[in-house]
């Protein structure tokens, strides 16, 4: 029975996609207007893969959704409303906001975990020591996680740096999947429009439809039946 404990851990990690992420598995990056944008309405890319830094610990790192954890568009688009929701909200109780300035959750990017690692070894890219996608719960959304790019010691140029991260990325997106939430379906022009297409081409769910079926009962096990420990 001690012998099969190892086994039962993979299989338990399996069920509940505990598993390491995968090369071709799909992370996505929310779009809000107008923090992705300028103030003319353009869509500018360092707004959109806003990325933090950490000298400390030589980080840099970004925000994404993880398709392992919403399963499909609609799951990432509830997301992005949610999350345009939840910014509205908290700049209701600090003093209350202009119509202007109101957060509107437009559509999505995406790309392959596989291009995230990609970026250790890119050409002109040599202070990268290591880039892993990293699922990390946030504000209750589960299917929230996190770009870490982590750099060699001794680099010298941080914001060189991140501006070839960002045009790496940026190269590797697919999309735009657009999205009117039922709260901004009203407007127009509604920001959705102004999303313009991705490098990479547009996106497309490659899963056949008994991997959809099964990433939606593994999210649904996740979701009520996840280890408490987790």
């Amino acid at each position: 029975m001690v012998a099969l404990i190892p086994y039962l851990s993979q299989f338990r990690n399996f069920v509940f996609g505990l598993n390491k992420l995968q090369a071709g598995e799909m992370l996505f990056r929310h779009c809000v207007y107008p923090i992705s944008f300028t103030n003319k309405r353009a869509f500018k890319i360092e707004r959109f893969w806003r990325l933090y830094d950490d000298k400390a610990t030589r980080t840099i790192e970004a925000s994404v959704a993880c398709q392992r954890f919403a399963p499909t568009l609609d799951f990432i688009h509830a997301y992005g409303c949610r999350l345009a929701a939840g910014m509205n909200e908290t700049k209701d109780k600090n003093g209350g906001s202009k119509e202007k300035d109101r957060r509107i959750y437009c559509g999505a990017y995406g790309l392959t975990v596989g291009a995230v690692r990609g970026l250790v070894g890119a050409d002109n890219l040599s202070e990268i020591s290591s880039a892993e996608v990293t699922h990390k719960i946030e504000g209750g959304e589960i299917a929230h996680a996190a770009v870490v790019i982590t750099l060699a010691e001794g680099y010298a140029n941080l914001e060189g740096t991140k501006t070839a991260i960002l045009d790496r990325l940026w190269n590797a997106n697919l999309g735009p999947a657009q999205h009117k939430c039922v709260c901004d379906a009203h407007r127009d022009p509604h920001p959705a429009n102004l999303l313009p297409n991705a490098p990479a081409g547009r996106y497309v769910d490659k899963r056949s439809v008994l991997i959809r079926l099964w990433h939606r009962a593994r999210f649904w096990l996740y979701q009520h039946a996840r280890p408490r420990e987790l």
